[in-house]
């Protein structure tokens, strides 16, 4: 099963409005890929807004190039910025694939694993509440240099943010791309 999240500017007064699963564990057959990606943005324009860059705005053709991307890393079960094949092999050519005209684009993709504890033969999968997760993508992203550079870049105007969650692996993929008109 997979699930993947486009957060618009009219999501986005949604979720600011409703977020009664923040708090809550993910659950893996009702999963909100939506909500996810929404706190992800939250918590990355956060930092920027910190260190007085700009609030990215959501943008649909950066969205579908992270979900492109997205699901390419989910299907390969690895991490990788390229992709086989030339249409689409790196962050630009997926974006002008997907008709953008951006002069600067960049991309930061992460996969979280699920803890799993396994007991008398039992395997238990513990999930993160949706904060947990967003908070642990961030901070990842935050902590990493060629990551955080993406996300405060000044130049980024827009983004777009892809979740997927993997059931075979137990974990979450997530894949953002800036831009810059």
């Amino acid at each position: 099963m997979l699930q993947v999240a486009c957060i618009s500017n009219k999501d986005a007064i949604k979720y600011q409005k409703s977020s009664s699963k923040e708090g809550k564990p993910i659950m893996t057959t009702s999963f909100d890929a939506e909500l996810l990606a929404f706190m992800i943005e939250e918590r990355i324009n956060d930092k920027r807004v910190s260190k007085k860059r700009n609030v990215l705005q959501a943008d649909p053709v950066l969205w579908r190039a992270a979900d492109d991307h997205n699901n390419y890393v989910l299907t390969r079960g690895k991490l990788a910025h390229e992709q086989k094949g030339k249409d689409k092999k790196d962050v630009s050519q997926r974006v002008i694939f997907y008709d953008g005209a951006f002069e600067i684009v960049g991309e930061n993709i992460q996969y979280m694993g699920f803890n799993v504890m396994t007991a008398k033969n039992k395997k238990t999968i513990l999930l993160p509440t949706y904060e947990e997760a967003a908070d642990n993508i961030a901070k990842n992203w935050i902590k990493s240099k060629g990551h955080y550079n993406n996300l405060i870049k000044k130049e980024f105007e827009y983004v777009g943010t892809a979740i997927s969650i993997d059931l075979e692996e137990n974990g979450i993929y997530a894949t953002q791309v800036f831009g810059t008109k």
